[in-house]
């Protein structure tokens, strides 16, 4: 059970780390988390996020990462 809370803790920490790092283009904080804003993924509007609309989000981030 201890170990379970240590991994459970060590995630949290480098999840909070990794947020604190800066947020990116179409993703906003809830709560301390960093979390991608619907809104700006959805291109076409119609409440879906295809997985073309997700490849060309995700595709601009990390060029937007790597450019950093």
């Amino acid at each position: 059970m201890s170990r379970r809370i240590s991994v459970v803790t060590v995630l949290t920490a480098l999840g909070l780390a990794l947020s604190a790092t800066g947020v990116t283009a179409g993703t906003k904080v809830v709560n301390g988390t960093e979390v991608r804003d619907r809104e700006t993924v959805d291109t076409n509007k119609d409440g879906s996020i295809s997985p073309e609309e997700m490849e060309k989000f995700l595709q601009a981030t990390w060029a937007q990462n790597k450019s950093k």
